[in-house]
């Protein structure tokens, strides 16, 4: 009889508990047609669990630019040294060709000729090795730098977007309403997101978003030949050929005067190969600063050009692009630049370092010209060569 009693009660309460589940499945499924879905005590959009898995992407990615950076900088800075060293040697070579000239005792003419020959020697050497780690330089694969950045602005724009719908749910009367019903005494309180883990998350990507600086800016065309606006020095105003060919900025004598850059003996002499085939010596120098766009590059190297090359067009080449992932598309008439922060060291950015427009650069793929200088790879001066 008394567990027949029991029985009975078991029934009636079970009965009882059924329009109460049903209720709570009714409240549950109207934060789901929000696309809400329960984890833990907290109801989440499904924007936060691809924010987690890009987020795992890009960190990978970072730790990756990031040595990639040290390394850069490590090798460039060998790189300078080494510059410094041969342009020493190619000047104390100059100086004994010019006692050799005017020498006439013949003892003393071959040990100045032997003394060249020592100097010889250590710019071969010197000029190679530095050869060897512009090549490691080169060998830096530009695609992590390019991947962090297009993932790092897709990712923060999912974060700031799913951050504002939260906003506009917490304010909306069906969900507000649907976690009443659901938070009845008792219960394990339930919240709406964003939970702590995608606050951290947004956090990180904000910082990552603050390193990343690009620009879009308009250039034309000329005779098929992409040209572009560059300042040098803060006060003149060129228009340039832009060419990832070119190994370095080049400029033509007469805008190098106007830059009050007037090579010397002092100067390192550099080989060029014309797109004719047609090898001349221009002079190696350094611009204070080259702006394009909102970015400023301090110290760039160029190749000065001589008076002779009178239809020459002065080149932005790679000492300036090389700083930044860029592209140029030819049918939007608009040039890429996009940094990260910490990626080079003579990168100055206009505006605290903030980009006016967050468009995503893509491949540094672009267009080689055909209509000027290409640099080549010799640095030693042949002038002895020459004289003899």
């Amino acid at each position: 009889m008394f567990r027949s009693r029991l029985f009975i009660a078991g029934c009636i309460a079970s009965l009882l508990l059924v329009p109460v589940c049903r209720a709570e499945d009714t409240d549950a499924d109207a934060l789901k047609s929000k696309e809400l879905s329960k984890t833990g005590t907290t109801f989440v959009l499904p924007a936060e669990q691809e924010v987690a898995d890009g987020m795992k992407s890009i960190r990978v990615l970072r730790k990756k630019v990031d040595d990639d950076n040290k390394a850069r900088a490590n090798l460039e800075k060998q790189i300078k040294q080494i510059k410094g060293g041969i342009a020493q040697g190619e000047y104390q070579k100059r100086g004994l060709l010019e006692q050799f000239l005017k020498e006439s005792d013949v003892t003393r003419k071959n040990n100045l000729v032997a003394k060249i020959n020592i100097i010889d020697g250590q710019l071969k050497e010197a000029t190679d090795f530095k050869d060897g780690l512009e090549t490691k330089v080169n060998a830096i694969d530009a695609a992590p730098r390019q991947q962090f950045i297009d993932q790092v602005l897709d990712l923060f724009t999912k974060a700031d977007e799913a951050q504002s719908k939260y906003k506009e749910l917490a304010d909306d009367p069906d969900v507000k309403g649907a976690l009443e019903k659901l938070n009845a005494p008792g219960k394990p309180k339930l919240k709406l997101g964003p939970s702590t883990e995608f606050m951290a998350s947004a956090t990180v990507l904000k910082k990552w978003r603050g390193d990343v600086s690009s620009d879009v800016i308009q250039i034309k065309h000329e005779h098929e030949v992409p040209m572009v606006e560059v300042t040098f020095n803060g006060t003149t105003t060129r228009e340039m050929v832009i060419d990832s060919g070119a190994s370095m900025v080049c400029l033509t004598a007469d805008l190098a005067r106007q830059l009050k850059m007037v090579p010397t003996d002092k100067d390192p002499t550099i080989h060029f190969t014309m797109a004719d085939g047609k090898v001349v010596e221009a002079k190696q120098m350094v611009i204070k600063s080259v702006r394009v766009g909102q970015f400023t590059v301090e110290e760039v190297e160029c190749a000065v050009l001589p008076d002779s090359l009178v239809a020459a067009e002065p080149l932005l080449g790679g000492t300036f692009l090389n700083n930044f992932i860029f592209k140029v598309d030819p049918k939007a008439g608009e040039l890429h630049l996009a940094v990260i922060a910490g990626g080079s060291r003579n990168v100055i950015t206009a505006g605290g370092g903030k980009d006016k427009d967050p468009k995503k650069p893509g491949d540094k793929k672009t267009e080689k010209t055909t209509t000027a200088a290409k640099p080549a790879a010799k640095a030693a001066d042949d002038k002895m060569e020459k004289d003899k």
